[in-house]
């Protein structure tokens, strides 16, 4: 059954992929920015549901000027959020991309930026100069450029802090690689578990239910004052149907 969400947007897909560009749905996919297979299964109208990226790519595209009552309807808090980490008077999705190239751009820069995110008292010019060299300083200098930091003399503040950015679909799988390559598998209190199986859709939905509540439940601990403290804790939560024998249906 689809949502009203993927409904609307599988209606604009069909219409924009018709209409203006003769049905090649591969164009389209490549105009939206957004995955080939989505963009697909909304055309035949088998994808049930949509994420929030990918409805603001297409909405945008298809309705420019409705795209953000029509945002604000179906994803109320997700545009709240993305509003208050963009710069103001930029598109909020462009913005946050800027800000994700920047801090996914490197080893470096991925270590700057949580590092400006949770160590903010501890971060300064000089100690980024004496350990990562003009290099670590024209990172420095660019996330300053794209708001992640501000820079007040020696100190190096963050704007952004307590309000992770939410990666798009184009930065979420280099999020997630960059917290497994920085996590240390000896360390006690780490846990990474891999495990595949075919399901039924209502084994899917179980899965996805589980996950959802443990989300739910780690963001209520990094929240709470009482458990705040020195060390940084990377977690990710991953997972979804294999692409290479996707069947068509979804969770």
């Amino acid at each position: 059954m689809m949502e009203p969400i993927a409904r609307l947007l599988s209606l604009r897909v069909k219409e924009y992929v018709d209409s203006k560009h003769a049905g090649n749905i591969n164009k389209v996919a490549n105009i939206l920015k957004a995955d080939y297979n989505n963009v697909y299964r909304l055309y035949h109208g088998t994808l049930s549901n949509a994420p929030f990226f990918l409805a603001y790519e297409i909405l945008k595209k298809t309705d420019p000027d409705h795209f953000r009552t029509i945002m604000f309807d179906y994803f109320p808090v997700e545009m709240a959020k993305v509003a208050e980490i963009a710069t103001p008077d930029t598109d909020p999705l462009e913005d946050l991309n800027k800000k994700m190239m920047v801090a996914f751009g490197s080893d470096v820069a991925f270590i700057l930026y949580i590092r400006s995110q949770e160590q903010e008292n501890l971060l300064t010019i000089s100690n980024v100069k004496e350990e990562f060299g003009t290099l670590g300083l024209s990172i420095i200098d660019k996330m300053a450029s794209v708001g992640i930091v501000v820079i007040e003399g020696d100190r190096i503040l963050s704007p952004l802090k307590g309000k992770n950015l939410t990666p798009s679909e184009t930065h979420i799988k280099e999020h997630a690689k960059k917290h497994l390559q920085f996590i240390n598998l000896a360390l006690p209190g780490t846990l990474v578990v891999n495990r595949f199986g075919g399901l039924n859709d209502h084994g899917s939905r179980q899965i996805f239910k589980i996950l959802e509540s443990a989300v739910e439940e780690i963001d209520a601990v990094y929240a709470n004052s009482a458990f705040s403290g020195p060390n940084i804790v990377l977690s990710t939560i991953a997972s979804g149907l294999f692409l290479a024998t996707n069947n068509g249906s979804e969770q």
